[in-house]
């Protein structure tokens, strides 16, 4: 099994938030003599700039598109979700979450996403770390139960979100669950992985040969991804697409 390096609304999310000066790489240097450069992937996209899921490190960074001047519009307008970019940028890093980037000089688009994603995320309206987004095909459906009122939460449940490809009855639900043990009565076999830095539990059942969840406890919150009416050929045909939301994951957060 793959080791996953990993962390609804849909929507255009704030770009700037509450962030202290930016911080040079390295003292006395005039970093407008040099360009530093980040690889990752297309997270999610604002009026003034986007989310970029940083390839090395699996962290976010919010780059700013301002400083393009005229280029600005012509850069915003060829970005797409899931896409493979390269930024350049002169080094300074403002120290917030996400680290926000002010100063690039270009980005270079380095694969367009094929197949087209989807940006998904949900957060509680009571709990503010209590958030999950993921990027999946732009062709999957989803649907989201959500149980913000207390009184309305189901066996501790704050919310659930189903994604399923078309034309398939197979899916993949995410849960976040109250600081609970979740017993899984039928576990045959148990391997660990990590989600957005977070230690996993993969549990099959009935000696299946894929898995039927995944559980990450993150001190606050206990997170769930089960599979429902999912047999060996649904993952024959969908479970390198699980594999790939899997890797975009992010958990806790509402950035």
């Amino acid at each position: 099994m793959k080791k996953w390096m990993i962390s609804l609304i849909l929507l255009s999310i704030a770009l700037f938030s509450g962030c202290s000066d930016a911080i040079e790489p390295e003292e006395n240097i005039d970093t407008t003599e040099y360009e530093y450069m980040l690889n990752g992937k297309i997270y999610s996209i604002g009026d003034n700039g986007f989310y970029l899921l940083e390839e090395e490190t699996n962290s976010l960074r919010d780059i700013s598109c301002n400083g393009l001047t005229d280029q600005k519009n012509v850069v915003m307008a060829n970005l797409s979700v899931g896409d493979s970019a390269c930024v350049t940028y002169n080094g300074e890093v403002a120290e917030c979450y996400p680290e926000r980037i002010d100063h690039i000089y270009s980005v270079e688009i380095l694969e367009k996403a094929d197949p087209a994603l989807q940006y998904i995320r949900y957060v509680t309206d009571d709990m503010t770390d209590n958030a999950i987004s993921f990027l999946m095909p732009a062709s999957w459906n989803y649907s989201i139960e959500s149980y913000d009122d207390p009184a309305a939460r189901l066996d501790t449940c704050y919310y659930c979100i189903t994604v399923m490809p078309q034309d398939s009855d197979g899916s993949l639900v995410f849960a976040a669950y109250m600081q609970t043990s979740i017993c899984d009565t039928e576990v045959t076999a148990t391997e660990e992985c990590t989600l957005d830095g977070y230690d996993a539990n993969v549990h099959y059942f009935n000696n299946e040969a894929n898995w039927g969840d995944i559980t990450i406890d993150t001190g606050d919150v206990t997170y769930m991804i089960y599979t429902q009416n999912i047999d060996d050929t649904w993952w024959e045909s969908y479970g390198n697409k699980v594999n790939d939301i899997l890797d975009t994951i992010m958990l806790c957060f509402a950035y």
